[in-house]
């Protein structure tokens, strides 16, 4: 599993990489960052041994599930914020 987990970083890395390269606005690439390393994280804990992580919701999740859940959602919510802050006062940043 560490394999897959190391493999799916580095992807991550690499999008994450490419992104500075695009046309963005301020928090894009944090925002992609984190929703992405939420969702890795909470993919590969699908699959990892449950013992002593700690289950929640009647074992349907694990505490680090929760946590990349978490992660998912305040990535979304950083990209959603800054992209309606931005083109409210028409700013785009091109670095």
């Amino acid at each position: 599993m560490q394999a897959y987990a190391a493999v799916g970083g580095l992807f991550l890395a690499a999008t994450v990489f490419a992104w500075f390269s695009l046309p963005r606005r301020n928090g894009d690439v944090a925002g992609v960052g984190l929703a992405g390393a939420g969702a890795l994280l909470f993919i590969t804990e699908i699959f990892r041994d449950w013992e002593g992580r700690g289950v929640v919701f009647g074992g349907r999740l694990n505490i680090p599930q929760l946590v990349g859940l978490g992660m998912v959602l305040l990535g979304g919510a950083l990209l959603l914020d800054w992209r309606r802050r931005n083109t409210a006062a028409g700013k785009v940043h091109d670095v």
